[in-house]
């Protein structure tokens, strides 16, 4: 059996954040004949192991399980995890660093930022120092950054 692993106490669908699988274990039995024994995996408090019973080693094996974010129900259902929410501010601060490569760059061209890319910083550096408190998608960068 395989199980998906998640935060004990978190509500369903849970987002997966380890893996794991039953141990078997072989013992030698008086007689010589060895006798195999399916074990699940130890408990650990932090964690709670959501079985999946329709997953198989075939499954389990494929690299591209490990390539993407997933979800699971309380009923062992795995579905692809939302991309992470990236906070306004956070990509302000992004495009303004990129923005800021590109005015190095124009610097040492002997260029400098025109006035379209001189209002698109100025509204990035105002949802980045939060007077702009009504934008939910950054502006649209100038094609041409000397326009």
């Amino acid at each position: 059996m395989y199980y998906a692993a998640i935060s004990s106490g978190s509500s369903f669908p849970a987002s997966v954040i380890g893996w794991d699988y039953d141990r078997q274990k072989t013992v030698n039995n008086a007689d010589g004949t060895q006798q195999v024994t399916t074990e699940p995996p130890p408990a650990d408090p932090r964690f709670t192991l959501i079985p999946l019973p329709d997953k198989d080693a075939a499954w389990w094996n494929n690299a591209a399980r490990w390539q993407q974010s997933w979800q699971v129900d309380e009923k062992g259902s795995l579905t692809a995890a939302p991309p992470p929410v990236v906070p306004l501010k956070e990509q302000a601060q992004t495009a303004f660093q990129q923005a800021r490569q590109q005015f190095t760059n124009l610097q040492m061209m002997g260029q400098t930022f025109g006035p379209q890319m001189q209002g698109y910083m100025r509204a990035l550096n105002a949802i980045i120092n939060g007077t702009d408190t009504t934008s939910t998608t950054l502006p649209t960068a100038p094609t041409d950054p000397t326009a």
